[in-house]
């Protein structure tokens, strides 16, 4: 991992990973997917946008997913409805339906 990307808050790639053959996470990846969602705060549909690529990135690169810190802001402000301004309604929508696709696709992945 890249030690000089602060804002990507880097978690230390877990040892049994290593011992299981998975491939070292790729910074890189890490950067596009948070550049991308920090450029979609400043478009419409910003909630729709951010929810979009976060599950992209978990479901193409699970194991930069799980190293990357930054994300884990960016689900809490969609889950308590922060991403987006809007009336009560507007927000609980956006944040049911990151958290209902995100099952989803977890659900997918299980089987």
């Amino acid at each position: 991992m890249a030690p000089d990307l602060p804002k990507l808050k880097l978690q230390p790639y877990p040892v049994q990973w290593g011992l299981t053959g998975k491939p070292n996470p790729d910074a890189m990846v890490c950067l596009w997917y948070f550049e991308r969602c920090r450029e979609a705060r400043s478009r419409e549909n910003t909630a729709q946008l951010i929810s979009d690529l976060l599950l992209e990135f978990e479901d193409k690169y699970p194991i930069e997913w799980k190293c990357s810190g930054w994300k884990n802001e960016l689900v809490a402000e969609l889950v308590l409805g922060e991403v987006q301004l809007g009336d009560f309604r507007e927000r609980k929508r956006y944040a049911e339906y990151w958290f209902s696709r995100r099952w989803k696709q977890e659900e997918k992945i299980e089987r």
